[in-house]
């Protein structure tokens, strides 16, 4: 039986989508017998009505509420194609997607397995719900106790089969993992990638073990999905995941485009809140955006210095590295 193919794309609820031939088939009219949506934060999947318009498969609007939308086009030759996006609808957060679904030496790696975060304190009781129907039994938090503690992570009743593992890493800026007290009180005049960069190299050299604690996790036999995160899931959790990847045989070009995903993800909505904020301060925002972002010069001297100084945690185990 053939394997159906995955693409990844822009899967968004509530909206129609638009799928080139060409991506379905080779053939020039390759005769579509049913587009099926499937979800698993649903009890039931749907049959949705199509049209061809232009060399287009143009699907009607999806359902509202997919948490995790995966679009499965079925051809009248019996081959199926599935469309999915990285990303899951949750309304408490905004850097939460699967790590999975990259090439790999051995193939691709898994999808619905390892999942990444932003902080988990303001997921609603729906957006858990979509959590647990993920598969997700495990939790991986690495913020430090002071985190934990001004945004607890606080899991339902009724979900208790979902273990939460504290690692906690620190990367501080100028002396402090809260830079932007110091930003709005004058004593910051910028933050540069450069900055974020030694930020890097130093959790990497003060939290190796920490990372292979993480990543034993990640690589383990169980069956149960994990999610790891931080507080913006982009530079602790980051780093973890471009780790776990490189380690399962990802493709560098794969790893840094899941890496620098959080500047789309992540950051607009931190630049909105805090340029107000920012502005009334008398302050140049642009001055600080590295901070705000996953800046590529901080990925690749953390990555650089991690293969130099520690290659056990980026280079695969099959190469005698990562041993």
């Amino acid at each position: 039986m053939l394997e159906t193919p995955v693409i990844v794309a822009t899967v968004v609820p509530g909206r129609p989508l638009r799928i080139p031939h060409g991506v379905v088939s080779s053939k020039p009219d390759p005769g579509v017998r049913a587009v099926k949506v499937l979800d698993p934060t649903l009890p039931r999947d749907y049959e949705i009505d199509f049209k061809i318009v232009s060399r287009e498969i143009v699907l009607g609007n999806l359902p509202n509420e997919l948490g995790s939308p995966r679009v499965v086009v079925e051809l009248e030759d019996g081959a199926k194609v599935l469309f999915r996006s990285r990303e899951v609808n949750l309304r408490g957060v905004t850097n939460f997607r699967d790590s999975g679904g990259y090439r790999s030496g051995t193939g691709i790696l898994p999808w619905d397995r390892i999942f990444r975060s932003d902080n988990l304190a303001k997921l609603d009781f729906g957006d858990w719900k979509m959590l647990h129907a993920l598969g997700i039994r495990r939790i991986v938090d690495l913020r430090t106790a002071d985190e934990r503690f001004q945004s607890p992570t606080i899991i339902p009743k009724g979900l208790g089969d979902i273990e939460l593992i504290s690692i906690p890493m620190s990367g501080e800026i100028a002396g402090t993992m809260d830079a932007i007290s110091l930003i709005l009180a004058g004593r910051l005049e910028s933050v540069t990638a450069s900055d974020m960069g030694e930020m890097y190299r130093s959790m990497v050299r003060d939290h190796t073990d920490d990372f292979l604690r993480v990543l034993a996790i990640l690589e383990d036999d169980s069956p149960a999905a994990t999610l790891v995160h931080c507080t913006a899931g982009k530079d602790r959790t980051g780093l973890v995941i471009a780790f776990y990847q490189l380690r399962s045989g990802a493709r560098i070009e794969d790893v840094f485009a899941d890496y620098v995903r959080s500047n789309i993800l992540r950051t607009p909505f931190r630049v909105e809140f805090l340029g107000p904020i920012f502005s009334e301060a008398g302050i140049d925002i642009t001055r600080f955006i590295p901070y705000l972002s996953a800046p590529p010069k901080a990925f690749f001297e953390a990555l650089n210095f991690a293969r130099k100084e520690f290659p056990m945690l980026v280079y695969p185990k099959s190469n005698g590295l990562g041993n």
